[in-house]
């Protein structure tokens, strides 16, 4: 027998394994721990202030997190204002801000983030039991501001502080065995303002605020004379569409849904070995309703989304072998930020972060350890999606998409027993719904799912056999159906028809044509009938009727050829644009243009924001978008805008990597592609953007590349990220800033642009980069403004700015100018007093010898001449050097825009002589304009612009953002005294007082 005829596929059916919806990454996580700077790996507690920064409480310090790094703080031996004890249980931000920090073993603490100092309440043991007092669990602050606190010792299990008196009172007993004291308290929620109810070692308890005591203590417990850890309740939730219902995380009892109206436990949910829909523990430590509506429950066993309606859990553990699993399995507490990004505290584990609401990819890990890539896909006509791979010892698997099952088919070559492992190139399903496999080494194969019946199809035609090909693609007509077109690695491509069972013929050389590589990746037919050919030699087009080849080959001459010669895929659109994807970027061609003799192909690479230019299969969604998988993620392509959108692994994807034709659409619109560590579905409309327009604020300061301590002696007296002015020196050569946007849905996507206003001409982008250094800077006034888009793009309309002052040297600073100019005149003036003094005498001299040869008569005739003279110069000094009104008026408007219009009163050395040279006029006509027809003299009039440029900046709005002082100097005044002297002189009140006026105008 030959060697055809013995080969022949079984199929073996379902195999007995499936793969749960547990093993599918329905969310991917982003993992945070002391390997990227958090201080310990064991987090109790979570916030996020009112500026956007995290702040974990952790077993060894309180971090706060930009999204790029982590500042820790710890205690400091002999420093009492920093934390009393590294071990924090809770945190809470006031309503002015201030940070509150429980910790345990040291008590309450206060951090002021203005000072970043630590203020610490220490108790006092006359009114405390034991040291347990000092072990604050949780926190929360009332309407009057008082800090409550709850205790984890045995007597005072309740108490506050008022921050008006720094008293600390305490609620306790002395007797342990008061059937209503909650004992240890591990977290509480108010009730309407009169008291709290309270998650306690023993059980839900109540205190009543009016009567200052603990009235009910409600046990969980099912057992009553079993263990007593059964009746604790770890944490206590209110049901944020249901007030009246509080959701409680017990210790051994499961999770309780209990009703505060009747007092009742209303639904209980334990584990289920048995069931992997249900809780595989009883130790709830935390839950947690976002905004979306879900709901979260963090365990000892487990991460879990809770459906209420379906009454069903599905669960995230831990697996090492995919970073973008959970941390840990062990999650303490549950906190959403204001983007609805959630937070996951693990005990020893670390962070977990995921966005429910940006759920774009599935990951469908690989089904089995072994499988090195998902390789292809085809749809059945009942819906489900057959998944080809390489590697394993299965080849073919079927994803029951109702189910969420992954079930593998035990595909086994009778003949070749000895095989390890069966690898599927290609996968195809045709019209009648038989599903064609295009094998790696062992040819082609077709099974038809309604009867299970497996063919394998030998490879011999008009009596010519061939070895069994590697089957890279496979296609059909569907005007004509019983052809089915089959491309072969290395041996061309062959016609199938299904009618006489047979290859009917193999296509490499036709008609004086040929095929440009006998490797072929893809098929794809246009409008013509025509079909296309990807190859790893080129690309062709083959006419069916001539049964003839067309070529076209990259030409590195010719910029308009095919980009590359190695074709991977093939995509025709509605519009009849082909398009080609290659080893070196994609390719676009217009059909039309082709039949009219016009063959230009229009490229895209990386340089056009492609992630990489190995092309891997090219979709189109039902919007017109192409989605194209390369070797560097996943792009979506905008036709008609040429805009690509990258997502990469951090976005969900199995990885970066995809794999050369692997990608499928199914009838619903879902897409699904392949990759070497699974593969990925997602629905193109659903994919959702991040809107979140995140704040920005400075993070660090530097001087010469090191940080700038804050202290108020030294130039920065406040934490940066709350300074707005920096006044530095001209030996200050070297400055920079690192800043954050404070957006934790992939940090390190955020893009960046900034502008030193008078410095920079226009916005400088900086792409993902997060600081910016300055060398040099002349001595002037300048802003800082930066700009951040998030991880999607979305440039946020927010924006940090930092007002620079560089001082001048002394050598250059208006009082030392002012000194020389003053010597220089003080000299001149001795100078021609002693020449003037000199002629003085000499003419005395003269004066008095003439005096005595003239008589009276020639002394009134001189005295005459004298008088005549000084009369006729006053009348010469009174006449006006101007025309007429219209060339004053012209005066007035060209004073008006070089002074004014051009801002020259902002300089500090402006002279009348500089002013009269810009107005082309002389310092005589300049210095008549100012007595005679303004009525002023020319320092009046410079202080009076810079005077209504300060009006004009406050009116504006920027005393929101700036000091008085910084617009002052903005307005070219360079003393605060001489300011605040000439402003009251000019409008009546200090600069104050005129900002309050203008804020009480404008909120009428």
């Amino acid at each position: 027998m030959n060697r055809s005829a013995i080969i022949v596929w079984a199929l073996v059916g379902l195999s007995s394994i499936a793969f749960a919806q547990n093993s599918i990454q329905t969310f991917t996580f982003t993992n945070i721990n002391s390997s990227q700077g958090l201080s310990q790996n064991t987090i109790n507690c979570i916030i996020q202030d009112r500026k956007g920064f995290l702040w974990f409480g952790t077993a060894d310090g309180l971090n706060r997190y930009d999204g790029y790094q982590f500042k820790v703080y710890r205690n400091e031996l002999n420093n009492l204002n920093s934390l009393s004890n590294n071990y924090i249980l809770s945190l809470l931000e006031d309503k002015h801000g201030n940070i509150w920090i429980g910790t345990y073993g040291g008590g309450l603490n206060k951090f002021n983030p203005n000072t970043e100092t630590f203020t610490r309440y220490p108790f006092n043991r006359k009114y405390q039991q034991d040291v347990g007092a000092e072990n604050v669990g949780t926190l929360y602050e009332d309407m009057d501001g008082k800090i409550w606190m709850g205790f984890l010792n045995d007597n005072n299990a309740l108490g506050y502080l008022d921050p008006q008196t720094q008293a600390i009172k305490c609620f306790g007993t002395n007797d342990v065995d008061d059937p209503l004291h909650p004992r240890k308290i591990f977290a509480f929620i108010p009730h309407q303002g009169k008291g709290f109810w309270l998650a306690s070692q023993r059980g839900l308890g109540y205190f009543d605020k009016q009567q200052g005591k603990y009235t009910k203590l409600i046990s969980l417990n099912k057992y009553p004379n079993k263990n007593y850890a059964l009746r604790w309740v770890y944490q206590v939730f209110r049901d944020k569409t249901k007030p009246y219902i509080l959701w409680l995380c017990t210790f051994n009892a499961g999770l309780v849904r209990f009703d505060i109206r009747t007092e009742k436990i209303t639904g209980r949910w334990e584990k289920n070995l048995a069931d992997d829909h249900s809780l595989q523990t009883n130790t709830i430590w935390s839950f947690y309703q976002d905004k979306q509506g879900n709901n979260w429950v963090g365990t000892k066993n487990g991460f879990y989304q809770f459906n209420i309606s379906t009454n069903k859990f599905t669960r995230y553990l831990h697996d090492p072998k995919n970073p973008r699993s959970i941390a840990g399995n062990y999650i303490q507490h549950i906190f959403e930020d204001q983007a609805g990004t959630v937070w996951l505290g693990s005990y020893n584990n670390g962070i977990s972060a995921f966005t429910p609401k940006l759920k774009n990819f599935v990951h469908y890990p690989a089904p089995q350890k072994d499988i090195s890539q998902v390789a292809a896909f085809c749809e059945d006509h009942q819906g489900h999606v057959w998944i080809g791979t390489k590697g394993g010892n299965k080849g073919l698997f079927r994803l029951n998409r109702e189910k969420e099952l992954i079930e593998p088919f035990d595909l086994k070559l009778r003949s070749l027993q000895k095989m390890s492992s069966i690898d599927i190139n290609s996968l195809f399903t045709d019209v009648e719904g038989n599903i064609w496999i295009g094998t790696f080494d062992k040819g082609l194969c077709r099974y038809n799912p309604q009867t299970s019946q497996l063919v394998h199809h030998p490879f011999v035609y008009s009596t010519k056999k061939f070895r069994l090909p590697h089957i890279g693609a496979i296609y059909q007509d569907k005007n004509q159906p019983q052809d089915i077109w089959i491309g072969a690695k290395f041996s061309g491509f062959f016609k199938f028809n299904t009618r006489k069972n047979k290859f009917t013929k193999r296509y490499l050389r036709n008609n004086g044509t040929r095929l440009s590589h006998p490797s072929i990746n893809a098929f794809a037919k246009d409008f013509r009938g025509n079909l296309w050919i990807a190859t790893r030699g080129g690309l062709n087009r083959f006419n069916p009727q001539k049964e003839q080849f067309s070529n076209y080959l990259h030409s590195a001459q010719d910029t308009t050829s095919l980009s590359n010669d190695y074709v991977t895929c093939l995509h025709i659109d509605k519009q009849h644009q082909f398009w080609v994807g290659t080893r070196n970027g994609l390719n676009k061609l217009d059909l039309k243009e082709l039949y009219l003799g016009k063959t230009k192909f229009k490229r895209y690479t990386t340089s056009e924001g492609l992630p990489s230019n190995i092309i891997h299969k090219i979709i189109e969604d039902a919007q017109g978008f192409l989605w194209i998988s390369t070797s560097n993620g996943l792009s979506r392509f905008d036709k008609k805008n040429n805009v690509f959108n990258n997502y990469d692994e951090q976005d969900g994807l199995q990885s970066n990597e995809f794999v050369e034709g692997s990608g499928l659409m199914a009838k619903d619109g879902a897409i699904f592609l392949g990759g070497i560590k699974g593969f990925n579905m997602f629905y193109p409309s659903n994919i959702k953007k991040n809107t979140f327009a995140a704040p920005i604020v400075f993070t660090d300061f530097q001087l010469f590349n090191k940080s700038v301590a804050v202290g108020k002696q030294k130039k920065l007296k406040k934490p940066i990220w709350i300074t707005d002015t920096l006044t530095l020196s001209h030996e200050d050569k070297i400055i920079s800033f690192e800043f954050a946007a404070l957006n934790y849905i992939l940090p390190h996507k955020n893009t960046y642009k900034v502008r030193l206003e008078n410095y920079d001409d226009q916005w400088r982008y900086l792409g993902h980069k997060h600081s910016v250094s300055y060398t040099n800077l002349p001595a002037g006034r300048y802003v800082l403004r930066v700009k951040s888009a998030n991880n999607d793009g979305v440039w946020s309309p927010k924006e940090a700015r930092m007002v620079i002052i560089i001082q001048p040297p002394w050598w250059q600073t208006w009082w030392f100018r002012s000194i020389i100019v003053l010597l220089i005149f003080s000299i001149l003036v001795s100078v021609l007093y002693l020449i003037q003094k000199r002629k003085k005498h000499i003419s005395i001299l003269q004066k008095n010898n003439e005096a005595l040869q003239k008589n009276l008569i020639q002394w009134q005739i001189k005295a005459l001449s004298i008088e005549s003279e000084q009369s006729l110069a006053t009348k010469k000094s009174t006449k006006s050097t101007f025309k007429d009104s219209n060339e004053i008026e012209e005066l007035k408007l060209k004073l008006y825009q070089v002074v004014i219009k051009q801002q020259l009163y902002k300089d500090e050395n402006l002279s009348l002589s500089e002013v009269a040279k810009k107005m082309k006029i002389s310092d005589k006509s300049l210095s008549e304009l100012f007595n005679k027809e303004l009525q002023t003299n020319f320092y009046e009039y410079i202080n009076n612009c810079r005077v209504d440029a300060f009006k004009k900046k406050v009116e504006d709005g920027e005393a929101a953002h700036l000091t008085l002082m910084a617009i002052a100097y903005d307005s070219g005044f360079r003393s605060k005294s001489s300011f605040n002297r000439i402003f009251k002189q000019q409008t009546g009140l200090t600069p104050s007082q005129f900002k309050k006026k203008v804020e009480i105008v404008s909120k009428k």
